[in-house]
């Protein structure tokens, strides 16, 4: 695919989005209020879960692929400022995630 197209927003979504869809052969502007070291992306850290929106159906699979972008970013922190941390979330099992658990490496039970 190619065309052009206006991403909205220069914090990390925005600007990871922007770099997919450029690598993707798209011609890419990112509009955005404030330039990007005054985000709340250059200095905030973040949580990424597939969240209950619909489709239900493709959120894991969108969810998963956002996360290998992350992942990717995350490999040169010094040039993107992203860094991935671990984390708990207590009462959480693998099993209970549904199919797109297994698409996350390193996933294990939740304390709790």
């Amino acid at each position: 695919m190619s065309g052009e197209v206006v991403v909205v927003g220069g914090g990390v979504a925005g600007l990871a989005t922007g770099v997919v869809l450029a690598e993707s052969g798209w011609s890419v502007r990112v509009w955005t209020r404030e330039p990007a070291e005054r985000t709340c992306s250059a200095v905030a850290g973040a949580l990424w879960w597939p969240y209950r929106i619909e489709p239900a159906e493709l959120v894991g699979d969108w969810s998963v692929e956002s996360l290998r972008v992350y992942e990717r970013l995350a490999r040169t922190p010094d040039d993107t400022g992203v860094r991935l941390v671990g984390g708990v979330m207590a009462g959480t099992t693998v099993a209970g995630l549904g199919p797109w658990g297994a698409g996350v490496a390193g996933l294990r039970d939740g304390a709790g």
